[in-house]
C-alpha cells in the first residue's frame, strides 16, 4: 500500500537531504567553511542535519 502523501514528502526530502549533504562533504573534502558556503547553510546548521543523517567522515 502507498504511504500517505505526508509521509511520502519526508521520505523523500530525507533521503534528498542526506544524498545531498554526502556529496557536498566528499567534494569539499570535509571543509567545513567551504561546504558552508558552497550550501549556504550556516555551521550550526550544516552540523546539525549531519548529525541528524549520521554522516561523519
Amino acid at each position: 500500500p502507498l504511504p500517505q502523501l505526508k509521509e511520502f514528502r519526508q521520505s523523500v526530502i530525507a533521503r534528498s537531504e542526506k544524498k545531498y549533504l554526502t556529496d557536498l562533504m566528499e567534494q569539499t573534502a570535509w571543509d567545513i567553511e567551504q561546504a558552508c558556503d558552497v550550501s549556504g547553510l550556516k555551521r550550526a546548521r550544516l552540523y546539525q542535519l549531519l548529525k541528524t543523517y549520521g554522516i561523519s567522515k
